[in-house]
């Protein structure tokens, strides 16, 4: 049973050993001593980073545990991403996952895997419904592994703008950047170029999504990046 749903997982057995870490029993020297059994099983709640496909291992979802440096990577289909979360990705969740052991008989391992089981989104009364912007800097979530960035958000001014600086870089290399200011409105921060720049668009802006845990830019009508540059996606606080 457990084998079959790595299988549906995108799991390549001699490659998830490698890339996850498992844990293996030193005891576990054959099946026999490596039955099929859920070893614990664990619920926490933070923030939704989306639904990762792997070119090789174990395809995974992302939660970002709030004072956690790392997200917590869980095992999962896109199906049961879907089912239990859609496409709120940012949004805050409740996530319950177990780790289950099993024999993997090509490379004689006793494989632990922390695999999801059931989650979904939390809702506006348990979150809280009142969005709140809160400075300072802010790490990029990418999807890929090898991207970076920084999202760097000031102090309201005396007007009510709050000045940004974000920086990206991809895995290839491709940057991207923007520096101006931002209006709250709602639950976005909606933010065009320092007047010192030559915007000759005053249509383009960033638009940056407030959520109860970090800050996310959504796709919208700017030109800051190269065409292969992006600032897209979640920033979580440091």
């Amino acid at each position: 049973m457990f084998r079959n749903r790595l299988i549906r997982l995108g799991g390549a057995v001699c490659l998830v050993l490698a890339l996850f870490g498992v844990h293996v029993p030193a005891q576990a020297a054959s099946k026999t001593t490596c039955p099929e059994k859920v070893i614990d099983v664990q619920t926490v709640t933070g923030t939704y980073l989306g639904w990762f496909e792997t070119e090789e291992g174990l395809n995974t979802i992302g939660i970002q545990v709030p004072g956690e440096t790392e997200p917590v990577y869980i095992g999962a289909s896109e199906e049961e991403a879907r089912k239990f979360f859609g496409n709120g990705t940012g949004q805050r969740v409740a996530v319950t996952w177990q780790v289950e052991q099993m024999w993997i008989d090509e490379t004689r391992e006793c494989l632990r895997l922390e695999i999801l089981k059931e989650g979904h989104p939390l809702d506006a009364a348990e979150q809280g419904s009142a969005v709140k912007v809160i400075p300072g800097q802010y790490k990029y979530m990418s999807t890929h592994e090898d991207a970076s960035g920084e999202l760097r958000l000031s102090a309201p001014d005396p007007s009510g703008k709050f000045a940004v600086t974000i920086e990206t870089i991809s895995p290839q290399l491709h940057t991207c950047g923007f520096s101006g200011f931002c209006t709250l409105k709602d639950d976005m921060l909606i933010c065009r170029n320092a007047p010192e720049y030559d915007d000759t668009d005053s249509e383009a802006y960033v638009g940056i999504k407030v959520l109860q845990s970090g800050l996310e830019i959504v796709p919208g009508s700017y030109g800051w990046c190269g065409a292969k540059g992006s600032m897209v996606g979640i920033y979580m606080l440091k």
